[in-house]
């Protein structure tokens, strides 16, 4: 959904809004779609806290849409978590319960 090249590119901005304009046409991303582009922005905390929402609200995004998360979305999850935990602007009871749930026993083994 968000063209590779973009990401790679590190255009993220435009890679969001291929990303929003192929949803507008009714084209659903799939679990590895959504993760790619979180991950992506998730990287580019530098460029401030913008970012760091986007790919929280991504998440989110994710976690509702009933798409079955397998561990690859958890470990984009944990990431988002441990962002949290360095005051990057994620919060953790943001999350979806369902994820937490999900994540939290993953976690725990």
């Amino acid at each position: 959904m968000a063209p590779p090249s973009l990401l790679q590119a590190g255009d993220l901005d435009q890679a969001l809004d291929a990303f929003r304009d192929l949803q507008s046409l009714g084209l659903n991303p799939n679990v590895v779609t959504y993760c790619g582009l979180i991950s992506a922005l998730g990287k580019e905390r530098r460029r401030g806290v913008r970012y760091a929402q986007l790919a929280h609200e991504l998440w989110r995004e994710l976690a509702a849409s009933g798409l079955q998360l397998d561990s690859a979305a958890y470990r984009t999850g944990g990431r988002l978590r441990a962002g949290a935990g360095q005051g990057r602007g994620w919060q953790w009871a943001c999350f979806h319960s369902g994820a937490q749930a999900a994540l939290r026993a993953l976690l725990q083994g």
